[in-house]
């Protein structure tokens, strides 16, 4: 008889899933509010900001530690405005990582410019600051590193080489919400910080995004982009006479976001304490490999790799498909940007290679935050998950 689930044995997480986004009945309380009032959003009178998008932009600014922030749509906008408010577009090349979410990359496009790839750092999956200086040319204007799953781009080196070019740094913080890198929180090292807002996010309103910012003049430029051309002080036209859109968010986005925000060091903790129970069980099974362990990073993903000869040499589609049927949410590593047959043809990356993240692409697996914030008990079956892989690896 078949003991792995995905042959039709027993499997061992019979409820695999942990209900996302926490809510309870203070998400619901402000909603209602907000609704009771009629004020969802921008108002048609003389205020520009409402008082919950205030408070919540506010609060967020204070839990990044920098000056400014501005809520915005998604966290895709929140990564392409600030490259439309340091006009870059047409002709110009911003360095970024191969190993992210598409809007890493897209939001270049969507400006006009070329997204251009350094190799990432296997400790971290991150990009890696000394394959940036060689991509630089007279094209280059902007950098984006990633915080992917949480863990951090080394940004002491990334701002130095920034610094020395003249480029702008835009952090991706849409995975690292809260994490800390030399006391300073992700976002508030860069030229802009970027955050997500997204369903899967740490904190999430379903969809949402800020930009935060340090520089007064960047700040005035992003929100009267954000706002319709409308500045701080509520004039149609901003001081920099940046011309705007309306990629706004609501007064009830805002609303579920203030009580997200409240609830985020509660899970935090619970999910560093599951991180660390995982870390110590899967590094008893042979032919999994996890990743060093790094000071300030939170735990939206855990990445993990698999040694192929240990299981059996199987394919790592079958065996996400074994973790998977017995309970355990995996995915695989985002797919290398540049070796997609979109990215491919149009910029011409047919020899661009990032030999790291490539090798990194066919063997690695992300497993969600949401498996981390679930019972101790829970984590032991993971690793009871894993172990009875290897253990039974002739099936694959």
């Amino acid at each position: 008889m078949s003991k792995l689930a995905v042959n039709g044995g027993k499997k061992v997480i019979e409820n695999h899933s942990v209900s996302w986004p926490i809510v309870d009945s203070r998400e619901c309380e402000a909603v209602t509010n907000i609704v009771q009032t009629g004020k969802w959003g921008h108002q048609l009178d003389d205020e520009w900001d409402s008082c919950t998008i205030k408070k919540f932009r506010e609060a967020f600014s204070e839990f990044v530690g920098v000056q400014y922030a501005i809520p915005c749509c998604n966290g895709s906008v929140a990564l392409e405005v600030p490259l439309r408010v340091c006009d870059i577009g047409y002709g110009d090349e911003v360095i970024t990582t191969p190993i992210s979410w598409v809007a890493s990359s897209l939001c270049a496009t969507q400006v006009g410019a070329k997204p251009v790839f350094g190799d990432v750092d296997p400790d971290t999956f991150c990009l890696a600051p000394e394959t940036i200086e060689p991509l630089i040319t007279p094209k280059t204007r902007a950098i984006i590193p990633v915080h992917l799953g949480g863990h951090l781009a080394d940004m002491d080196k990334i701002m130095a080489i920034a610094r020395k070019h003249n480029l702008i740094v835009i952090e991706d913080c849409a995975q690292a919400h809260g994490a800390m890198c030399n006391g300073k929180q992700v976002g508030s090292m860069g030229d802009f910080g970027s955050f997500s807002f997204e369903i899967s996010k740490l904190i999430t309103a379903g969809e949402g995004g800020i930009i935060v910012t340090n520089d007064e003049s960047l700040a005035e430029k992003t929100h009267a982009f954000v706002n319709a051309g409308i500045d701080y002080s509520g004039h149609n036209t901003s001081k920099s006479g940046m011309p705007g859109w309306n990629a706004r968010i609501t007064d009830i986005q805002a609303a579920i976001l203030l009580v997200q925000l409240s609830r985020f060091g509660e899970l935090a903790q619970k999910r560093f304490i599951n991180y660390k129970h995982l870390l110590a069980g899967l590094r008893q099974i042979d032919g999994i490999t996890v990743l060093p362990e790094q000071l300030g990073r939170e735990y939206y993903f855990f990445f993990f790799r698999y040694k192929r000869s240990d299981f059996n040499n199987c394919s790592p589609d079958r065996f996400q498909q074994a973790i998977l049927a017995e309970g355990v949410t995996a995915w695989r590593l985002f797919p290398p940007t540049h070796c997609h047959p979109k990215f491919a043809s149009p910029y011409n990356y047919n020899n661009v290679k990032c030999p790291v993240a490539e090798e990194l692409a066919a063997d690695s697996f992300m497993i969600p935050h949401q498996m981390l914030i679930g019972s101790k008990e829970h984590t032991e079956l993971i690793v009871e998950a894993f172990a009875k892989l290897k253990k039974y690896a002739g099936e694959l």
